[in-house]
């Protein structure tokens, strides 16, 4: 998923669109609303997850978390599915479930970074930072240059006399 919640909850809205699409065309031609009930439950709870729980306990994701928690969230959808007792199996939950979240991280791979360009430009999109800024601005002493002159702007070269 994306770093901020922001880019998390355009991700999320990417996960659930594909689903929620086949849901409402499923509806329209007869059958019954729990698909898109299914599509609505899943997109309250991955933002409520989203801004409750990963938004201050992870700041860095690397993809093996991703998965990880991909599965974390299916357990919970199907869990509050089987719950509400909606009426779908657990393979065609699975299904639409597995199917959106690969839609929603191509999306956010593909997608998010041209739509949003200019927060990559400002630093605001794209992979976190591998250094919280925070404690960036504490660095030590050490992490600072030793000379002033290293850290001077270079004047240009005259080249007029030659």
């Amino acid at each position: 998923m994306c770093p901020t919640l922001l880019g998390r909850l355009h991700t999320r809205l990417a996960m659930v669109a594909l689903p929620a699409l086949a849901a409402a065309i499923a509806f329209w031609l007869g059958a019954g609303a729990h698909w898109l009930a299914l599509a609505g439950m899943w997109l309250v709870l991955g933002a409520a997850v989203d801004a409750g729980l990963y938004r201050p306990l992870v700041r860095w994701q690397p993809g093996v978390l991703t998965v990880g928690m991909g599965l974390a969230e299916w357990i919970l959808v199907a869990g509050v599915a089987h719950a509400v007792h909606l009426g779908i199996g657990v393979v065609a939950l699975s299904v639409a479930y597995w199917s959106g979240w690969l839609v929603g991280h191509a999306v956010r791979l593909a997608v998010l970074p041209v739509v949003f360009v200019t927060r990559q430009e400002e630093g605001r999109g794209g992979a976190a930072p591998l250094v919280d800024p925070r404690r960036a601005a504490r660095a030590s002493p050490r992490a600072r240059p030793r000379h002033p002159a290293a850290t001077a702007p270079v004047r240009p070269v005259d080249t007029s006399h030659q």
